[in-house]
């Protein structure tokens, strides 16, 4: 999988690999997953989709959030809980490019 991604004026085409998001056999890590689901749910995810307990989810989101801001120079959180902690609304646009 490549995913377009966009945050601020910054756009570039990112493998797992490329984000860091593979596992030690050079397949996709779960966080890559959970970047792909907040593509097809249009800059929205909820933990509860992505069929794991809350805590599980919250770390895969986290190495999603540590990648992005590394590959984009980000300063800020690249994602904005919502509705008391259910999930998250993505500040940056991403597209699965399959």
């Amino acid at each position: 999988h490549t995913l377009l991604a966009t945050v601020r004026d910054k756009s570039a085409r990112c493998t797992f690999l490329e984000l860091g998001l593979g596992t030690d056999s050079r397949a996709p890590a779960r966080a890559w997953g959970v970047l792909l689901a907040v593509c097809e749910g249009r800059g929205t995810f909820r933990w509860q989709h992505f069929g794991d307990a809350r805590d599980t989810v919250r770390k895969q989101v986290h190495a999603v959030k540590v990648a992005l801001r590394a590959a984009f120079e980000l300063a800020e959180d690249p994602f904005e809980e919502f509705s008391a902690r259910k999930g998250w609304v993505a500040r940056f646009l991403a597209v699965p490019e399959r």
